[in-house]
């Protein structure tokens, strides 16, 4: 009984010394038993801190970024290229955040991320349908309806088309 009273107290006071680190976890990371901060956007950690030294960061080189405060180790995030077919740059990537492509005139996105341009369709102009006359030319009179070649339709269904002579 005393060595399980033994284990908990044990258990019990380590748990306690976690729940006590309260690092921020917006601008810095748990390295042991310690808080340590974490490197700003732009840079990656070069070193994690110690015992006696804080977290070490660097830049990040041309053509990287990192957009948030982090701890990343040795890295930064390799900026998006815009060279696809029918592409162009609408922002530069900086050491804080990546490039953003668009689309050259007559050509749209394919996806939000905008990984590739397709072409804009634009519609074909037709030329407007010729109408058919669906009575015989000696009972042509206003009750006579006239439809186009899609809408033509044995009787009595014709009707369907809604034109008679007088609209013509």
């Amino acid at each position: 009984m005393l060595t399980l009273l033994s284990i908990f107290l044990l258990l019990s006071n380590v748990l306690s010394l976690d729940q006590s680190l309260n690092c921020d976890k917006k601008f810095e990371y748990e390295e042991g038993k310690r808080c340590c901060k974490k490197c700003l956007a732009g840079e990656f950690m070069a070193h994690r801190c110690s015992g006696q030294s804080e977290t070490k960061c660097n830049p990040c080189s041309n053509g990287y970024y990192n957009e948030d405060y982090n701890n990343s180790y040795k890295q930064c995030k390799s900026c998006k290229g815009c060279y696809k077919e029918h592409m162009k740059v609408e922002r530069n990537c900086t050491l804080t955040s990546d490039a953003a492509c668009m689309c050259e005139d007559g050509f749209r996105c394919s996806d939000k991320n905008c990984e590739t341009c397709v072409k804009v369709r634009t519609p074909v102009p037709t030329k407007p349908p010729v109408p058919t006359a669906l009575c015989s030319s000696e009972k042509r009179d206003s009750k006579c309806s006239e439809c186009t070649e899609e809408e033509e339709v044995p009787m009595p269904v014709q009707e369907v088309c809604e034109k008679t002579l007088e609209d013509v």
